[in-house]
Formats: structure tokens, C-alpha cells, sequence
């Protein structure tokens, strides 16, 4: 309606507003530690930001709800879950299912219905061999969400799912799917989850199209 709006963790957690007819910066709205992605709720007058991790014990989320009727409204930050090694994530809202939000981790297989509202946790869906979301688009005209799964991998010897196990090196992890899997069912081992497994064997699931209403 009035603004535009970018992230910015630089010297602190801030979003940046900048007028939509002169772009002059308006104001730095203090947020949640590391905030990346936002969705922008026009039905609510809301932005919503999403962070990488919480601020400290008395403000444990890592989503936060900006009114940009009232840039100086202090909403109470809340969490869609335990924030682990990758609190790396996003939140959509839709007029579409105006009374929801949406909300995942690269950490967590399950995608998480807030109530916009109480945000609140009200339900939720677990992908099986997921083992996060981050990547995503929501459609309006059939009101279903279109995530990219994330997957768990093993790395770094002859035979694994992957070559290489990147810059973060391998752990102890979990695969659930692809040929490390045995005979489908979940094995542990070491190797790395998320963004590393991408193209991977155990690459197999995709896209996920989901409809929160059913």
C-alpha cells in the first residue's frame, strides 16, 4: 500500500521501510535476530519476517508481525518451533485463507499452520522422508502451497548418496529416502541435510503440493 520493505541485519535486526511514491527511507523497524525472507499480508495491513534465530530467552520466537498501519506497534515475536542448526525457514500468508499463515523450518518435516490471529501453532503436517522445507510459493487460485523438500544425505565416501559433503563437513544424520534408505526404511549414518542434498541420490521427493485446508 505504502511502503517498500527489505531485511536488513546489518549493525543489528532491522526491516527497512522506504516510501512506494518518492523512496525515501521512512523508517528501521527493530526485529527478530537475522531476519530473511518476509511475506507482506495486504488483507492485514501486516509483515510478516522470518528469522534465522530468536533474540534471547525473553523473546524465544523467530517470527515476527510488523503492522505497517502503525509502524510503531510492538507485536510479540513467536516460534513455529525449536530453532536447531538451521533456523533458515519462511512464513506465507495469503487473503486466500485469511484466518492461516504457514510456516517451516530446514530443520523440522513438518509444515505448520499458525493462527494469525493468537500466532499460535495450531496444527500441523508431517512430510515422512522430509527433512525440512525452506524454498516455496503459494497459490491463491487453488489455495495450495507448493514447497520444496528438503532431504537428509549421506556424503563424503565411495558409494553415498553425494561426493562431497560441502563447507559444513558431515555429521550423524538420518536418511529417509533414496537408495541409503534401506529397503525404504529410515537408516543413520553420517552426512548432511538441506541445501547440500540437492541433486543428491537421496534427492527423490521435489515438490510438495499441499492443501492446508483439507
Amino acid at each position: 500500500h505504502k511502503f517498500v520493505m527489505a531485511s536488513n541485519d546489518q549493525a543489528g535486526s532491522w526491516i527497512e521501510f522506504f516510501s512506494i511514491t518518492t523512496g525515501l527511507h521512512v523508517a528501521s523497524v527493530p526485529t527478530c535476530a537475522s531476519p530473511y525472507l518476509l511475506d507482506y499480508a495486504p488483507h492485514r495491513e501486516e509483515l510478516w519476517v522470518h528469522c534465522w534465530t530468536s533474540d534471547d530467552e525473553d523473546k524465544p520466537g523467530h517470527i515476527d508481525i510488523i503492522s505497517t498501519a502503525a509502524l510503531g506497534l510492538d507485536h510479540k515475536e513467536f516460534a513455529i518451533d525449536t530453532i536447531g542448526s538451521h533456523g533458515h525457514g519462511d512464513v506465507v500468508v495469503d487473503a486466500s485463507i485469511p484466518n492461516l499463515a504457514l510456516g517451516f523450518t530446514l530443520d523440522n518435516n513438518h509444515i505448520f499452520h499458525l493462527d494469525v490471529h493468537t500466532r499460535e501453532v495450531i496444527d500441523s503436517t508431517e512430510v515422512e522422508k522430509a527433512s525440512g522445507f525452506y524454498r516455496s510459493s503459494f497459490s491463491p487460485v487453488n489455495r495450495h502451497l507448493y514447497a520444496r523438500a528438503y532431504v537428509c544425505c549421506t556424503c563424503g565416501n565411495e558409494g553415498d548418496d553425494l561426493a562431497s559433503c560441502g563447507r559444513g563437513g558431515s555429521r550423524p544424520i538420518t536418511v529417509k529416502a533414496g537408495p541409503s534408505a534401506i529397503n525404504g526404511e529410515p537408516t543413520a549414518g553420517n552426512g548432511t541435510c538441506g541445501h547440500g542434498c540437492e541433486g543428491s541420490a537421496a534427492d527423490v521427493i521435489g515438490v510438495v503440493e499441499y492443501d492446508p485446508l483439507s
